[in-house]
């Protein structure tokens, strides 16, 4: 009796241990297996005979050798007590068939001399999960693949449920995925006049429940023909809020009979909704990130870095002409009323510049008070000019601030792009002619011959 607690039987426990469903090995001092139940049938496909006398490290990935060699040798020193425990990690476990599976290993120091561990070895799906959707939001790849992850929280656990989640991707198209599901109706791929589960939470706000579908009326009858033809009873839709300002996802559970009700669903969804609102925020992070690659802040044109991304693009399709614009007379304004007033200036002579050449137009700031043009293919010289003449005109009118009435104005220099000739090429040409026009009085244009 240890504690007052009474000792178990050495045979119940080796029975107990035998049949755990968790493999249970234990591993002496020079990393060989002396003992493991059953269980390695299941995790592994071998029998405990072909694992017992064989040393752990045949066992293990090469990548985590060195990290397991770490722990056996602190083991094997006594250095684990209550104050530093053996926490529990992933490994990466050899299968019979030749291929690894990730699991969760639990050691621990068994009361011996020679440095014995027990380890309890076990499926932990929602462990790797984290892993393996952390390791794919760092490397950035597509918001697909991250909402397939979020279904496996729930698949791994209930096979025979059919989970769907439905959002935004990252340019705010719908996107839909779903696990378990037969009939594209149910992941809300295919169109209904009818209400549906995922429209009716992200109205309201809150989790819609069906406990009996067969019997209800309050989704599209083609909803509930298709669910009911699966198998399903029962539906759970819940509202996940997205922080990029899309719509709001939702996660969609199908439930059967085989699997636990609706009610039982409640650890798998909380894990998905986590894992959901984790991608939402990345995604939101990412279309700011990219926004701010993309467009500058204080003008709403292209930035520089995304002017010359498309630009090779635009002239390989047959870019005419690029028109540099420079403003004249905006540094008086940033010496005389402050660079706030600049900062305003420069929004909106920017904006005026916009509507004068169009959507057809790329527009960017290239820095400071310069903005490069890169006019459509099919436009002509003449066209050119009339861009050109519309950009000074529009620069030259006044801009009302608090400070009073501003006037500056813009300077255009003009070069018509070769064949196979590269942005940079162009816009140095065109940079030359700006000088010309700016040399020559400014306010009008110039163009390289």
């Amino acid at each position: 009796m240890v504690g007052g607690i009474p000792e178990p039987e050495h045979a119940w426990l080796v029975a107990a241990l035998g049949s755990c469903s968790d493999l249970v090995v234990t591993v002496a001092a020079d990393t060989t297996v002396t003992w493991a139940n059953d269980a390695s049938r299941r995790l592994l496909g071998y029998t405990p005979a072909e694992v017992v006398g064989r040393s752990m490290i045949e066992f293990l990935h090469p990548d985590d050798l060195e990290r397991a060699g770490e722990v056996v040798t602190l083991a094997a020193q006594h250095r684990f007590n209550a104050d530093l425990p053996i926490t529990p990690a992933l490994y990466r476990i050899l299968r019979a068939d030749g291929t690894y599976v990730t699991l969760e290993i639990n050691a621990s120091s068994v009361p011996s001399d020679d440095g014995e561990l027990l380890m309890i070895v076990r499926q932990s799906g929602d462990q790797v999960l984290n892993d393996q959707l952390l390791e794919q939001i760092t490397v950035n790849r597509p918001i697909e693949h991250h909402l397939d992850l979020v279904l496996e929280y729930g698949r791994w656990r209930y096979p025979s449920e059919g989970y769907v989640v439905l959002c935004a991707d990252g340019d705010g198209n719908r996107c839909s995925r779903g696990t378990g599901i037969g009939d594209p109706i149910l992941a809300g791929v295919v169109p209904v006049a009818g209400p549906t589960p995922w429209d009716l939470a992200v109205a309201n706000g809150t989790r819609f429940v069906i406990e009996d579908l067969a019997g209800s009326s309050l989704l599209d009858p083609a909803i509930v023909d298709a669910a009911c033809a699966q198998g399903f009873e029962s539906v759970l839709a819940l509202p996940v809020a997205d922080p990029a300002g899309d719509e709001d996802a939702c996660l969609v559970v199908w439930s059967t009979p085989q699997g636990p009700s609706v009610t039982g669903q409640r650890y798998p969804v909380e894990n998905m909704t986590r894992a959901l609102t984790l991608i939402l925020q990345w995604k939101a992070n990412h279309r700011s990130l990219r926004r701010a690659a993309d467009v500058d802040m204080l003008t709403g044109l292209a930035t520089r870095q995304r002017f010359f991304e498309q630009a090779p693009m635009l002239l390989s399709l047959g870019a005419e002409a690029v028109c540099y614009v420079d403003l004249d007379g905006f540094k008086q304004v940033n010496d005389l009323h402050g660079h706030r007033a600049g900062d305003q200036v420069l929004a909106v002579a920017a904006q005026r510049i916009a509507d004068a050449v169009g959507t057809d137009c790329l527009i960017g700031r290239l820095g400071g008070d310069e903005f490069g043009v890169l006019c459509p293919p099919g436009t002509s010289a003449a066209d050119v000019v009339e861009l050109a003449d519309a950009i000074v005109r529009a620069a030259s009118h006044p801009i009302e601030l608090a400070q009073g009435s501003i006037t500056i104005g813009a300077s255009v220099g003009i070069a018509h792009a070769a064949d196979g000739e590269d942005i940079d090429a162009v816009l140095e040409r065109a940079d030359t002619a700006l000088l010309t026009i700016k040399n020559a009085g400014k306010g009008g244009w110039h163009r390289h011959d």
